[in-house]
């Protein structure tokens, strides 16, 4: 059984939290909610902030992203850091649905350019499927395809979940995501090894 969004919001609230303003993520780009890069900021647009309850102009969204975009100096340390930029904010419904639209658009492609590995995420167990997705939500999900072949290849594609725990581990996010990552393989492994 494919895992849903339901299935992976508590995952993705708990590594990427869940913040209601612009921010810069662990390499500089503007992010808001549970991870939600806006790639660009043409696409700022279509985040729904506003001030106060009143929707926000295109405009003044456009100036939060380029305050946000430019305070690189803020990264380190962390989303909090951001929040005096700017007033515009989002609300948590809003975050939710915002969740909701990346992991169906991210889950269909991963799903697709997984599809010839190892059976798909259709044929892993629960715990691989959704270790595997966060690895995707993290780097995107080309960026797992092709920039972690001995994950895919002999890993996932021969459904050693063993090697998946030793090849998981990714520059950028927390101790605590990774070590979380690879304990899914593991007890993966663990629980196919007792099968």
């Amino acid at each position: 059984m494919l895992i849903t969004s339901d299935d992976y919001f508590p995952i993705a609230q708990r590594f990427e939290g869940d913040i209601a303003w612009l921010y810069l993520d662990t390499v500089d780009k503007v992010t808001i909610g549970i991870g939600h890069l806006i790639a660009s900021p043409d696409r700022v647009g279509e985040i729904p902030l506003s001030r106060a309850g009143v929707p926000a102009t295109d405009a003044q969204k456009r100036a939060a992203y380029d305050a946000v975009a430019a305070a690189t100096d803020r990264s380190a340390r962390g989303a909090a850091a951001f929040e005096p930029l700017t007033d515009l904010r989002i609300t948590s419904a809003q975050s939710a649905e915002l969740f909701r639209a990346k992991f169906a658009e991210l889950f269909s492609e991963a799903t697709r350019l997984f599809e010839d590995v190892g059976g798909g995420f259709e044929a892993w167990p629960t715990k691989v499927q959704l270790a595997t997705f966060d690895m995707a939500y993290n780097l995107g999900v080309s960026g797992l395809y092709n920039g972690y072949p001995t994950f895919r290849g002999k890993g996932l594609a021969k459904h050693d979940w063993a090697v998946c725990a030793e090849e998981c581990y990714r520059n950028g996010p927390g101790k605590a995501r990774n070590d979380w990552t690879r304990q899914q393989f593991e007890q993966a492994a663990a629980e196919a090894a007792q099968a």
